[in-house]
């Protein structure tokens, strides 16, 4: 699927984005928060990513806008002060976020590829979602569910150390036309630590750790109920050091 060919789109129209939200917050004591809210987005002219099947053997990747979106969810926060740990050496915060939300893209009749040659365009009729008569599915790249948590750790010393874990549920990353089936990124599970040591507030080093789980990075076409993997890499763990200093 790297292979693809890659082509532009000149026709694409801006998308334009109306959104709102009710939140409720508690702050128990100092900087710890409950929260929780619901939010809506409506999305007029989405642009996504679509895999068309310009041949039998060969597939094109360009940029369309669908008719419109709409994303649904509701969105809760938590942020807690550990205790257990003396203020005399320094503050220990659970951080944590959840949303769980819901998108639907409406699709136009047809899918387009532009000929820079010859400045023109060819339709394909956009079929694979109209199994169930209707012209929609997920929004492009949005999760049902994300999670958000971490640990960190102020100490009067002037170390900071946050271990972070993200995760996400299964995202629509390639939109296939004229085969059924569409290509889903797998959840990603991304455990990161990163320390930081100020000297003098004119010098901080730092050390970062990424994907310390060494998860892999897995798309998967998904037909007829069942996915098959059709990439799948490992990003490896990484390790980085900074410097940084201010007059």
């Amino acid at each position: 699927m790297g292979a693809d060919e890659t082509i532009g789109y000149p026709h694409l129209k801006n998308t334009t984005i109306q959104s709102s939200d009710i939140r409720y917050e508690y702050y128990p004591k100092g900087v710890e928060l409950i929260s929780i809210g619901v939010f809506q987005k409506h999305f007029v002219n989405p642009i996504e990513e679509s895999l068309i099947a310009a041949s039998g053997l060969s597939y094109t990747k360009s940029w369309q806008n669908g008719k419109y979106a709409d994303i649904y969810g509701i969105e809760s926060e938590y942020r807690k002060g550990l205790g257990f740990v003396p203020s005399s050496i320094g503050f220990l915060f659970l951080n944590s976020n959840l949303s769980l939300s819901r998108s639907e893209v409406v699709l136009p009749d047809s899918v387009y590829v532009h000929n820079a040659v010859l400045n023109a365009q060819t339709g394909f009729p956009n079929t694979v979602d109209s199994d169930n008569n209707k012209r929609a599915r997920p929004l492009q790249g949005q999760s049902n569910v994300v999670f958000n948590t971490s640990l960190n750790f102020k100490s009067q010393k002037g170390y900071d150390l946050n271990l972070a874990y993200n995760s996400f549920s299964k995202r629509l990353v390639r939109i296939s036309n004229e085969v059924a089936g569409h290509f889903w990124e797998r959840p990603f599970h991304s455990l990161n630590f990163v320390a930081n040591k100020s000297y003098n507030k004119n010098l901080k080093i730092s050390f970062r750790v990424n994907n310390l789980l060494k998860q892999k990075v897995e798309i998967a076409h998904f037909y007829q109920n069942k996915y098959y993997t059709t990439q799948e890499y490992d990003p490896g763990r990484s390790f980085s050091v900074s410097i940084q200093f201010n007059n």
